[in-house]
C-alpha cells in the first residue's frame, strides 16, 4: 500500500496524541497490571451474564425501582446487568489496586521490572491502534455524516491514520458484522426471554 504523507493532518496529530498516550499510560502502569485489568474486564463481563438474573428479585422488591420500572422485565434484567458489572469490576479493580504495589516492589530491582515496562509499552502501543480502528469504525461506518461539523469526515477519510488502518478495519468490520447481530440476538433470546419468563 503507497502512502501519501501529503495527507498528514489534525486527525492524524490526535491519533498521534491517543498513541502516545496510552504508550505512556501502559508503561507506568506496566504489562502485568494492563493484563490484570483486561483480566478484571472479562471477568466482570461472564459474571455479570451469570449474577445478574440473580438481581431481579431483589431489584423488585425496591419500592422506586418497581414503580420506574412497571413490570419492564427486559428493562429491569438490563439494570441488573450493569449493576452487577459495576460491582464485580469494582470489586476486581480495588483487587487490583491492592495487589499492585506488591507486585512493584517485588519486580523493581530485577530485570523483570523493565521488562514489564517494555511490555506495557507494546500493549499500549496495540490497545491504541485498537482504540483507533474502532473510532474509525464508529465515524466512517455508524454513525450519519450529518452528526459530524462539515470537513471532519473529509479529513478522517483523506488522512494518513486512515490510510494505514483501513486493511485492519476492514478486516475486523467484517467479522464484527457477521458475528455480532447473530451473538445479541441469540443472547438476549436465551437471557432476557428465558429469564423474564420466570417472574411473569
Amino acid at each position: 500500500m503507497r502512502l501519501n504523507m501529503e495527507l498528514f493532518n489534525e486527525i492524524d496529530i490526535l491519533g498521534f496524541i491517543i498513541v502516545l498516550l496510552s504508550i505512556l499510560l501502559s508503561y507506568f502502569r506496566g504489562f502485568l497490571r494492563e493484563c490484570f485489568t483486561v483480566l478484571a474486564w472479562a471477568m466482570s463481563a461472564i459474571l455479570s451474564l451469570n449474577l445478574g438474573p440473580g438481581l431481579i428479585p431483589i431489584i423488585q422488591e425496591i419500592p422506586l425501582l418497581d414503580e420506574f420500572f412497571l413490570g419492564n422485565c427486559p428493562l429491569t434484567m438490563l439494570v441488573s446487568f450493569v449493576l452487577s458489572f459495576v460491582i464485580s469490576l469494582t470489586f476486581f479493580s480495588l483487587l487490583i489496586t491492592f495487589l499492585n504495589p506488591r507486585m512493584s516492589l517485588s519486580g523493581e530491582a530485577s530485570i523483570f521490572g523493565n521488562i514489564n515496562n517494555m511490555g506495557g509499552v507494546i500493549f499500549g502501543f496495540s490497545r491504541s491502534v485498537i482504540i483507533l480502528i474502532f473510532l474509525l469504525i464508529c465515524v466512517q461506518d455508524l454513525l450519519p455524516r450529518s452528526f459530524f461539523p462539515t470537513g471532519i469526515i473529509e479529513k478522517v477519510d483523506n488522512s494518513l491514520s486512515s490510510q494505514l488502518l483501513m486493511p485492519s478495519k476492514i478486516f475486523i468490520k467484517e467479522k464484527v458484522s457477521n458475528n455480532a447481530s447473530d451473538w445479541l440476538s441469540k443472547t438476549y433470546e436465551l437471557i432476557l426471554k428465558n429469564e423474564c419468563q420466570k417472574y411473569t
